[in-house]
C-alpha cells in the first residue's frame, strides 16, 4: 500500500507543477475533504489553465488577404485569461494530414506573435493576454488551406477552409 500512497504523492506534486506552471492559484487543503478531493480541484485547475482548443474565424477574402482569427480555448472550453504558445502549419486537407505549398505570406495581423520555422507554411504563434491571435494570409494563387494548430496535448485543431478565389 505504500507504492500507491507515493503514486498518489507523485500525482499531486504533479498536477501542482501543471497548476503553477499555467499561472494558476492552487486550492487550498483546508477547502477540501480529501487528498482525492484536492488532487481533482487540482486537476479541475490544470484543465482551466492549459491549452486544450481553439476556435476559428475565418474572414472574407479582400485583395488576396484572409484574416484568420483564433482564440484559444482551456480544457473546459473557456476562452483563456493568459497568453500561450502553440505550434501550427497550414494543410491542404481537411484532416489536416497534407502539407502542401504555403501562402505567399503570412503574418500577425493585430494580435499575437509569429515566429517562421517555414516561410508561409508552418510556425509558432503566441497569443495576447486574452488567448486572442489573428493572421493574415496572402495568396495571389487559387488555393484552399486549413490552419492547423499542434495543442500542448498532441491533437489538432483545425479551421475550416480557408478559399482563396
Amino acid at each position: 500500500m505504500a507504492t500507491v500512497t507515493n503514486y498518489e504523492e507523485r500525482l499531486t506534486t504533479a498536477l501542482e507543477g501543471l497548476v503553477m506552471a499555467n499561472g494558476g492559484d492552487l486550492p487550498t487543503r483546508n477547502s477540501v475533504n480529501s487528498d482525492q478531493e484536492y488532487r481533482l480541484k487540482l486537476a479541475e485547475a490544470v484543465a482551466d489553465g492549459a491549452v486544450g482548443g481553439a476556435t476559428f474565424t475565418i474572414g472574407a477574402e479582400v485583395s488576396n488577404v484572409i484574416k484568420v482569427t483564433i482564440q484559444l480555448t482551456d480544457g473546459n472550453g473557456n476562452n483563456l485569461a493568459h497568453a500561450a504558445g502553440v505550434r501550427f502549419y497550414l494543410a491542404t486537407d481537411s484532416a489536416g494530414q497534407t502539407i502542401g505549398t504555403g501562402v505567399d505570406t503570412l503574418a500577425i495581423a493585430t494580435h499575437g506573435l509569429y515566429q517562421q520555422l517555414s516561410e508561409g507554411l508552418s510556425g509558432f504563434l503566441t497569443s495576447e493576454a486574452n488567448g486572442l491571435i489573428d493572421v493574415n494570409l496572402t495568396e495571389t494563387q487559387t488555393a484552399t488551406r486549413y490552419f492547423v494548430l499542434v495543442l500542448p496535448n498532441g491533437s489538432l485543431a483545425i479551421s475550416g477552409a480557408i478559399i482563396f478565389a
